[in-house]
This record gives structure tokens, C-alpha cells and sequence, in this order.
């Protein structure tokens, strides 16, 4: 329906000022009349009549501007309440898209760092770190057994720890942390738990036992002067080995190593209650544990062979340069991205 045309309101005060003009006008007129000139008798009654109507008139014509003026008020305050809450409701559209775009720049990172770990069950995931056992000797003779943590575990573990938080959150069992000789590891191995394990075979019991479970896939060996993988199925099946290259020699008992190199294990094993994730980051030396650490929590995800993994089992053996004996993440990188 189209709006009724209506006469404005401004029209109606001049409108007002002319029936009180003409009231007053005829008013006097009939008076002067009636006074003066009595033979005008009708004339005087016409007069008097009119200025009758004009008298009413003004005051309805008044009401009528004042009805009128409050209704163009009342419409142009209606009007900037319509327009302030349309503000409101813009600025809030405009505040929810921010925040989901906040949301999805924050929930992308967490989206990739769990599609890293690919963690079975992570509320019952335990990381088990190598340790060097030693004996110490008291001075009353007797001997205790001590750990130590070596330097690449170190490197590697807050990095760890940080992508684990980014992509589980609190969900994590952050105190299932444990020395990889203690019997909590041993119960963590046993029961089926996902597990991510820091160092080699040589210090870390459960990376020697994993490195069992998936012999008849993969054999991986190592010393301090190289490493060998030997792949049995598959299109990449064959062995790898690479020599750690190194200043001076062993036998002098001064040597500095200068390239390491590390694996990053990505394995499903089944248990004997259900399937569960195992990672493995080890090095030859403990700096390259330190690296595969690194380089799997900030550089995998952009590996464009992992990218293509999807869930399968892999292993990748990176090279570690170092650099005044830290890892060079710089010039890490992937030998062999390997299918198992």
C-alpha cells in the first residue's frame, strides 16, 4: 500500500494565522455593524456567523499541526532507532565474521599439528624420553642407580611439548612424561598406548623394542658412525645407509660431529587391545634426536611428501648439519621420505 499523501505540517501555521485574522477581522466588522449601520442586520449576522466558523476553526486547524508535527517526530525518531540498530546489527555481523576468522586461523594450526601426530587416542598417550643410566657410588661404599638426560632430548622435548599443546590443548596427559627406564614407560609400552619417543634404541628401551615390533616392514640400525635402513616391501623397498661425517676420529678420542642424521618413525602397530600410534624421533648422536625433533614439530607439515601420506606408515631420514654443536634447522632436511 503507498503511503497517504497528507499536507505538511509547516502549511498549517500560516493557515492558523489567517483564521485568526479573519476572526478577528469579522469580529469587528459585525460589531461596527451592528452598532453603526443597523439596517445591515444581515450582513452583521453573516459577519458574526463567519467569524463564529473562524474561531472554531483555529483551534482545530492548531490541533491539527500540532498531531501532525508530532507524528513527523515520532516517524524521524522512529527512523534513527531504525538506523542506530541497523549500525548495532552491521557492527555485530562485522564483529561475528572477525571472530570466525579468528576462530579458523586459530583452529588451523591445531588442525595441522594433530594431522601430524595423528594420535589414536591422545588422553592416553605417554612420551618417553632416553635417559644414560649410571651407577654412583656412595661413601659408604654402596652403589645407586642414576639417569641423565642428554642434550639432544633437551632440544627436542620443549618443541615436542609445544605441538602437542597446540594441537590437544589440555586434553593431553601432560604428567604421562616419563624417563624411558622407569616402570611407567614399561607399563605405557605394554598397555597399548599410543606413545612418542625421544632417542635412539641405545638409550630408550621402548624405541629398541618398537624397532622390533616393525623389523619385518623396516630394520633400522645405527651406531655412532652411521645409520642403515633397509626397507622389505613396498616401491621404496632397499637399503639406505649414510655415513656421519664428522672432525677427527673416534679412535683419538677427539672428534666433533658435523652432520648427523636422524629418523622420524610414523608407525601403526596393533596391540593386543587395539591399534595405537607409535612416533619415534632418534638420532645417531643425541644432537640429531634434537633435530628430528625440531624439524618434525615446525617443518614436516610443510614437507610436500608428507603432505601425500595421508594415514600410512612412514619414515623419513633426515640429514642434521651442525652448527657450533646445534642442530642447523636451516640446512635440515629429508634424504628419504619413505613408504612402510
Amino acid at each position: 500500500m503507498k503511503d497517504k499523501k497528507h499536507i505538511p505540517y509547516y502549511v498549517s501555521m500560516p493557515v492558523v494565522f489567517i483564521l485568526c485574522s479573519l476572526f478577528i477581522l469579522l469580529l469587528i466588522t459585525g460589531v461596527l455593524l451592528s452598532l453603526y449601520d443597523k439596517d445591515n442586520i444581515v450582513l452583521s449576522r453573516v459577519c458574526y456567523f463567519c467569524s463564529f466558523i473562524s474561531g472554531v476553526l483555529c483551534p482545530i486547524v492548531n490541533s491539527v499541526y500540532r498531531i501532525r508535527k508530532q507524528e513527523i517526530e515520532h516517524q524521524k525518531e522512529l527512523q534513527e532507532q531504525q538506523e542506530r540498530q541497523r549500525q548495532i546489527e552491521l557492527k555485530q555481523q562485522v564483529e561475528l565474521i572477525k571472530q570466525m576468522e579468528l576462530r579458523k586461523r586459530e583452529e588451523l594450526p591445531k588442525q595441522k599439528a594433530r594431522q601430524l601426530w595423528n594420535l589414536e587416542d591422545a588422553k592416553e598417550c605417554a612420551i618417553c624420553v632416553s635417559a644414560h643410566q649410571w651407577k654412583q657410588v656412595l661413601a659408604d661404599g654402596r652403589e645407586r642407580k642414576r639417569s641423565s638426560v642428554s642434550e639432544g632430548q633437551i632440544i627436542a622435548l620443549p618443541h615436542v611439548l609445544s605441538s602437542l599443546h597446540k594441537a590437544y590443548g589440555d586434553s593431553f596427559p601432560w604428567t604421562n612424561l616419563y624417563n624411558s627406564h622407569t616402570p611407567q614407560a614399561a607399563a605405557a609400552f605394554a598397555n597399548d598406548n599410543d606413545l612418542i619417543l625421544i632417542g635412539g634404541s641405545v638409550t630408550n628401551p621402548q624405541t629398541g623394542a618398537v624397532f622390533h615390533l616393525v623389523r619385518n616392514r623396516v630394520d633400522i640400525r645405527y651406531t655412532h658412525e652411521w645409520l642403515q635402513v633397509v626397507v622389505h616391501h613396498g616401491q621404496d623397498r632397499g637399503t639406505y645407509r649414510y655415513d656421519i661425517e664428522r672432525k677427527g676420529t673416534i679412535d683419538d678420542g677427539i672428534f666433533e660431529v658435523t652432520k648427523d642424521y636422524a629418523i622420524i618413525l610414523h608407525v601403526t602397530v596393533r596391540g593386543a587391545v587395539r591399534n595405537r600410534k607409535i612416533v619415534v624421533l632418534a638420532g645417531c648422536t643425541t644432537l640429531g634426536t634434537g633435530g628430528a625433533g625440531q624439524f618434525f614439530c615446525s617443518r614436516m607439515i610443510d614437507n610436500k611428501h608428507w603432505q601425500t601420506m595421508g594415514d600410512r606408515d612412514y619414515v623419513a631420514i633426515l640429514s642434521c648439519p651442525y652448527v657450533n654443536q646445534r642442530p642447523d634447522m636451516e640446512n635440515t632436511r629429508v634424504e628419504e621420505f619413505i613408504n612402510i
